[in-house]
């Protein structure tokens, strides 16, 4: 809720989180929200590397790779 300087209340409700299967996000979106939280300690390569391994998740034989892509990439 917004007061403006008058009086008046401005008042907006967003039925649909962003994100929520009702209002998805694009992979364009995933992707730069992955980077804004993990570019403080992962590097661009090792971002890569996760987003990679996270898209091939149901083949890896365990998760050996998606750990070893976090781990190798911190600044």
């Amino acid at each position: 809720m917004l007061v403006l300087r008058n009086g008046a209340t401005l008042t907006e409700v967003e039925e649909y989180n962003r994100g929520s299967a009702e209002n998805p996000m694009s992979d364009a979106d995933i992707r730069a929200k992955f980077d804004e939280n993990a570019g403080g300690f992962l590097n661009r390569a090792a971002r890569d590397r996760v987003i990679d391994a996270v898209g091939r998740l149901e083949t890896l034989p365990d998760a050996r790779a998606l750990i070893d892509a976090t781990v190798s990439g911190q600044q």
